[in-house]
């Protein structure tokens, strides 16, 4: 009795270890990978660039960078230098309206747009301005748009205005269809791409413009990927022109000689 008590009483006093060791040594992948690394297997074109804002706000997050073709739209990445289209993103040898759309105080930035046609890829020369607008105005009387440029009074246009004349030689915005020599004035208009139908009428006075000169007018047509040539018009003899029917569309505008 007593050796059956103890042999019990051994057994009670056995214990089992369950906790279990894991031998695995954990690993983390630190790899980075390049937002604007080439795209694998695809024939398309890239582009690069740098933008900054006028008063200095930062660009990432507060800007969108677009590249549209006929089909669709492709957004920029952003990368260590400014943004980007990844090599492999774009088809070649189609016209793209490639704009930069500010996502803060929308009524306060201008939103610049031109018209590309990419055949290889590419980068920006100029870093690309995203300007303040300087001139306020309404439909209801003459607005002065800046440099010369007087948008007459009409109910068409959209009952607020705005506009800053825009400096080709710092404003970093590639015109690749024109020569910088031949563009005697350059304005962003806005809101952006509304349309004005019927197309208001504009004068023009300023130290660019000879009398007796003939001058053609673009505007920036962003839905179909082109420069939209809207008038033909020889300077009077004064230096000025008038222009019945010259704006279709708030974007950018140019002048050229």
């Amino acid at each position: 009795m007593l050796l059956t008590l103890l042999t019990i009483l051994a057994c009670g006093e056995k214990t089992t270890d369950t906790a279990i060791t894991n031998t695995d040594t954990a690993t983390t992948d630190t790899t980075e990978i390049d937002p604007c690394a080439p795209l694998e297997g695809s024939d398309a074109i890239g582009m690069t660039g740098s933008i900054v804002f006028e008063d200095g706000i930062e660009a990432e997050g507060n800007v969108r960078i677009q590249m549209c073709n006929i089909e669709t739209c492709y957004v920029a990445k952003w990368g260590e230098n400014g943004f980007c289209f990844p090599e492999g993103t774009l088809p070649p040898n189609m016209p793209y309206a490639f704009d930069l759309v500010p996502t803060v105080d929308k009524e306060k930035y201008a939103n610049p747009l031109t018209i590309i046609t990419p055949s290889d890829s590419f980068s920006l020369a100029e870093t690309v301005v995203i300007p303040m607008f300087t001139q306020q105005g309404t439909n209801s009387e003459d607005f002065d748009a800046g440099n010369g440029l007087v948008i007459l009074a009409n109910s068409n246009l959209p009952e607020t205005l705005q506009s800053v004349p825009l400096d080709l030689e710092s404003g970093g915005l590639p015109l690749e269809d024109f020569t910088p020599e031949s563009i005697i004035g350059a304005w962003y208009l806005g809101p952006f791409d509304i349309k004005v139908e019927p197309a208001a009428s504009i004068t023009v006075s300023n130290e660019d413009i000879v009398a007796g000169t003939t001058y053609t007018i673009y505007n920036g047509d962003y839905e179909n990927k082109t420069w939209a040539l809207t008038a033909e018009v020889t300077a009077s003899e004064n230096g000025s022109l008038e222009v019945p029917a010259a704006i279709h569309i708030l974007s950018t505008m140019l002048i050229i000689q």
